[in-house]
């Protein structure tokens, strides 16, 4: 009888939170397009993007939130930074291989 095969956890790691200054930064313009539902595919902002070889960049449009966390798989809770008072927020990981999270 085969056992069935461990699934690693991934290494996540939390990465320092954007200083506006980054050239993968998302365009202030961009949030506010996204809050404002004026974007044309909110998808391509929204949720897990490598921004950089290892860096994650997960985004949520939360309206009603004060706070955010995302909880990657594991279990391991990350708070969520706000970038826009209409609940725009982002958490950046450093992994291997686009992170799960809810």
């Amino acid at each position: 009888m085969k056992r069935p095969r461990e699934r690693a956890e991934p290494a996540v790691a939390q990465a320092p939170p954007s200083n506006g200054t980054e050239p993968n930064g998302l365009d202030p313009a961009v949030i506010r397009a996204v809050v404002f539902a004026e974007h044309g595919d909110v998808f391509a902002v929204l949720g897990p993007h490598e921004i950089a070889p290892g860096t994650w960049e997960i985004r949520a449009l939360l309206p009603e939130a004060v706070s955010a966390e995302a909880v990657i798989e594991g279990g391991r809770s990350l708070a969520m930074e706000r970038l826009h008072p209409d609940g725009f927020f982002t958490v950046r990981v450093v992994a291997g291989e686009r992170p799960v999270y809810r």
